[in-house]
């Protein structure tokens, strides 16, 4: 008889095969030490995006439901809003039976078709600890409070820009049959697209001044700065990390000069616009630069540990396919030329000495400061596209200046997963 190997280089093995399903099945069907440990990440992540996905998943709850307590990651969506599907009527009967789901992200889904979990308030959800919803939905603000009541001990809770909370009325909202919570365990909030509906509704139900200590807000040209006041004044002494993504310096200057009281404010992560386009960056990120000096001038400045830049590379574009018809000469028709906004860029290059500069100011004020610097470029890695070693250089002044805080990630890709996002590839 061969030895028994110990657990923990089995959990390893079974790790390493991680993402490779044949290899896992094949550990499945050897013994039963293997076999759970198989199953348990074979299972761990599970995507129901259609109703064929849908019907698959019952089926192997039906025939083996022991295995719905492996999952933990569970992504639920339609293929698009307007689809009927039994999902929009079963999906709180699926979490009851995967009843160790950690991590909920809800794609397209009518979350209220009948009134299912509308009658009363569901509180029938207490794994759940991360809760995204990422789809489109137009929620009335009852039902977005009867939502957050379902999911009691979210600590991460991420709402995408195609949420939309109706405004309600004050004598509206004082009639709903739930009392606003005293305790609540959200530490992150993501809010690309504040409302009125949205903000109204998380004031008034959750006590986030007491538990909040992650924000992230998108600004963009339709959402005034006002709208985030209430929710700026509620949570700003507890707050220890923000996150704000925005086209220009406006919204951080507004921040910064008004009276907000972040007392425990460690981190401050400003994000460009630019870098979740998939096209083309219309511009320079040239306020950041500006962003540095608001920074300087804030009186709470010495209080900061870490400030994170995450820009596009100035002027960059995304690949496009090779157009071999034109090469060759055919189908060519002559059209007028089209304003690059490439040439706007080589006049107005992006002024790499005074952003240098600028840290520098900041690093040397505070000895305890860091910076880390996200740079984009789609380019990466392509034919006739820039290395590694042609990003860094822009910000050698920097690094020889203060090496210990300076640390410089580059990407071809923004993933908007996880809080404030990351590069990839």
């Amino acid at each position: 008889m061969l030895p028994v190997l110990p657990a923990e280089v089995q959990d390893e093995i079974v790790d390493h095969l991680s993402g490779k399903p044949l290899a896992l099945k094949r550990c499945a069907l050897t013994c039963r030490q293997w076999a759970r440990r198989a199953q348990k990440n074979l299972f761990r992540v599970v995507n129901i995006i259609d109703a064929t996905r849908h019907d698959r998943v019952k089926r192997m709850l039906i025939a083996h439901p022991r295995l719905a307590q492996f999952v933990r990651v569970l992504r639920l969506s339609k293929r698009t809003h307007s689809e009927n599907s039994a999902l929009d009527e079963e999906w709180p009967d699926l979490l009851l039976a995967m009843d160790r789901v950690e991590t909920l992200d809800i794609g397209f889904l009518n979350l209220f078709p009948a009134l299912k979990i509308r009658a009363g308030p569901p509180t029938h959800f207490p794994r759940v600890r991360f809760l995204c919803l990422l789809g489109r939905h137009n929620l009335r603000h009852k039902d977005f409070l009867r939502l957050i009541a379902a999911f009691s001990s979210v600590e991460e809770l991420t709402l995408s820009e195609r949420v939309r909370v109706k405004p309600h009325r004050g004598s509206e909202i004082r009639g709903i049959d739930l009392s606003p919570m005293t305790e609540v365990r959200i530490r992150t909030l993501t809010i690309p697209a504040v409302t009125s509906g949205t903000t109204s509704c998380l004031l008034h139900y959750l006590p986030l001044q007491k538990s909040l200590r992650r924000l992230q807000l998108h600004f963009d040209a339709s959402i005034p700065v006002r709208d985030y006041g209430d929710l700026l004044r509620t949570t700003a002494p507890a707050l220890e990390e923000l996150v704000v993504r925005a086209p220009h310096h406006w919204p951080l200057k507004t921040i910064l000069q008004s009276s907000l009281p972040f007392e425990r404010l460690r981190r401050l992560h400003l994000k460009d616009a630019g870098l979740e386009e998939s096209k083309f960056d219309l511009g320079n990120p040239h306020w950041m630069i500006t962003a540095l000096t608001l920074i300087s001038l804030w009186e709470r400045r010495s209080q900061l540990r870490e400030i994170v830049l995450s820009i596009p590379w100035p002027g960059s574009r995304k690949p496009q396919p090779i157009d071999f018809n034109r090469i060759r000469g055919r189908n060519q028709r002559r059209e007028p030329p089209n304003p690059e906004p490439l040439d706007l860029i080589d006049k107005f290059p992006f002024e790499w000495v005074q952003f240098n500069l600028a840290m520098m100011k900041l690093a040397q004020e505070n000895d305890s400061l860091v910076f880390i610097v996200n740079i984009r470029d789609p380019a990466l890695g392509s034919w006739g596209g820039r290395s590694r070693r042609e990003h860094s250089d822009q910000l050698s002044r920097m690094h020889a200046e203060r090496p210990h805080a300076l640390t410089v990630f580059i990407g071809a890709c923004w993933a908007t997963s996880g809080f404030g996002g990351r590069l990839v590839g």
